[in-house]
């Protein structure tokens, strides 16, 4: 499913159902919902602020240099891209 015909420029897509979500932040937040919620994200307000806050620092600190190393050592594995990919 290409993002851009759900309305996203990046990667991951999740469909569940009738839903698309084309975010990593959304597919979490979404994942935790269904399973009725103060799993993934805690109720508790301070706990909940410490999770925003790993979450931003892994999305945009971490995030972008873990793909390129991963990109970079798995772009020769086609047969294993296309399994994990598809």
């Amino acid at each position: 499913l290409s993002t851009t015909r759900s309305a996203g420029k990046t990667v991951p897509v999740l469909v569940h159902g009738e839903e698309r979500f084309i975010d990593s932040d959304a597919i979490v937040h979404h994942a935790d919902a269904w399973q009725g919620g103060d799993v993934l994200y805690p109720a508790d307000a301070g706990l909940r602020r410490e999770v925003d806050v790993l979450e931003r620092t892994f999305s945009l600190e971490l995030g972008p240099h873990v793909r390129r190393w991963a990109y970079a050592h798995l772009l020769g594995e086609t047969r294993l891209l296309r399994e994990v990919w598809s």
